[in-house]
């Protein structure tokens, strides 16, 4: 049944009704069937969850992972690009990264390589734990043993250093890991959201401390000690993104479903509105992250400095974005940042999302179920072949910067759909087959 307020209209004026009931499809209509329904298996979808294991979920599970999803796609992007430009060892690469580009090629690195892209994976993150996975289980323990897992890529002797101990996988998992930590103490002992908040930021700071003790770095002779830590810790390095990723993820666990649920109930009761503000929506976007890239491009860095204390050595503010390792042989001084700069990736990312939730990206369903094969496959952006394919796309070719641009995102969609998705696929089969043999092997305990 349709319900539309036509009151003080005339006839001729009755298409400016007002709709009250929600139309099928809309944002608004999934709140009232999800809060209708609850655990009605007649509401269930199927979905492959992260790890591409087909799960049935919810109809408001199934778009929120399906959202997450599609913002890891832009999120992994900035991270190819970033990684790209800082570890690239090509010379002429480098040089080319380092001023030579042209204004608009400028402008597009610096729009994918603001900080929003890494945020933008534990603020979701946050949203959907705190929703669907608030309690320790399985899927932590089998996140700690890829921790543990991936450095035999460097004992087995592959050259590339990122497929060791240094595997970018490794740091965004063990930093997800002490998210996941932070928001299951929360919620068990319903600590106050706020006093938590300030919890956190504390207790991220000693345990980046704690980890950065046992590192190799601070000895010239590192014992066996060092190096089972280094096995079974990633280095929190830098702190300050460490510290940025824990205190976003709280927040994103602790205040977003709310807002979130708030905004979703307020929104277009009809597709095509929805379709309309979701246009507005990107617009604003695109224009805010142009004009920060355009701003940074002429004047270094908009972010505002972190609060630092230095133990010690008093109190003041930095602009360091990267701490100096420590000195050899001696225990670092201990440092205590609090985060400032976070409050417009954030935002960023919170217009992003509700962008995407009103006018979603045309993206095949493959590119959903790549992300995390995506992250493993990481090490490739090493690659000789790799850094000077994608330098010739973006630099040396004579073509417009748009077809430049164009030819590059083709290289990195040819990465995440097809390398990242088989990577992914590989790792879920690896993942059910050892789950089931455990299975197999405790019952066989248990029945003797």
């Amino acid at each position: 049944m349709i319900v539309l307020d036509a009151r003080n209209l005339c006839a001729e004026d009755f298409h400016l009704a007002k709709r009250i009931t929600p139309e099928a499809g809309t944002l608004v209509s999934m709140m009232h069937v999800e809060a209708s329904s609850g655990k009605d298996e007649s509401q269930t979808q199927e979905m492959y969850d992260s790890l591409g294991l087909l799960q049935n979920v919810g109809i408001k599970e199934n778009f929120e992972v399906r959202l997450a999803l599609q913002l890891y796609v832009l999120g992994l992007l900035g991270i190819t690009i970033f990684h790209l430009w800082a570890y690239s060892e090509n010379p002429a690469l480098q040089q080319e990264w380092h001023g030579h580009a042209t204004p608009g090629l400028a402008i597009f690195i610096l729009s994918i390589m603001q900080k929003w892209h890494l945020h933008l994976f534990f603020i979701a993150a946050g949203y959907l734990d705190s929703q669907y996975s608030p309690t320790l289980g399985a899927r932590d323990v089998a996140t700690y043993a890829l921790v543990v897992l991936l450095p035999l890529g460097e004992c087995l002797g592959f050259q590339n250093p990122w497929s060791g101990f240094m595997h970018p996988a490794r740091w965004f998992l063990f930093t997800l890991l002490m998210c996941r930590l932070h928001m299951s103490f929360q919620q068990r002992y319903n600590v106050p959201k706020l006093l938590y908040l300030i919890i956190g930021v504390f207790s991220v700071n000693i345990v980046g401390y704690l980890l950065k003790i046992t590192e190799p770095v601070t000895c010239d002779s590192p014992g066996p000690t060092h190096t089972i830590a280094r096995a079974l810790f990633s280095p929190p390095w830098p702190l300050q993104k460490f510290d940025e990723s824990v205190l976003v993820y709280l927040v994103g666990a602790m205040w977003l479903p709310d807002l979130a649920r708030v905004c979703a109930t307020k929104g277009p009761r009809t597709r095509r509105g929805e379709k309309h503000l979701g246009l507005t929506l990107w617009i604003i976007f695109i224009l805010w992250i142009v004009s920060s890239a355009s701003d940074m491009s002429k004047k270094g860095c908009l972010e505002l400095p972190d609060f630092e204390v230095r133990w010690l050595d008093g109190l003041w503010f930095t602009g360091v974005r990267y701490p100096e390792e420590p000195v050899p042989c001696v225990l670092p001084d201990f440092r205590f940042i609090v985060p400032m700069n976070v409050a417009g990736s954030i935002l960023k990312v919170c217009l992003l999302a509700a962008a995407m939730a009103y006018l979603p990206l045309a993206l095949p369903d493959l590119y959903f179920n790549a992300s995390f094969g995506a992250l493993l496959l990481m090490p490739l952006h090493q690659n000789s072949s790799f850094q000077a394919l994608t330098g010739y796309c973006l630099f040396e070719m004579k073509q417009h910067v748009f077809v430049r641009i164009f030819l590059f995102l083709g290289i990195y969609s040819i990465y995440f759909a097809v390398l990242g998705y088989l990577c992914q696929m590989f790792v879920g089969k690896v993942a059910l087959a050892s789950t089931a043999c455990w299975k197999k092997l405790y019952q066989r305990c248990a029945s003797t």
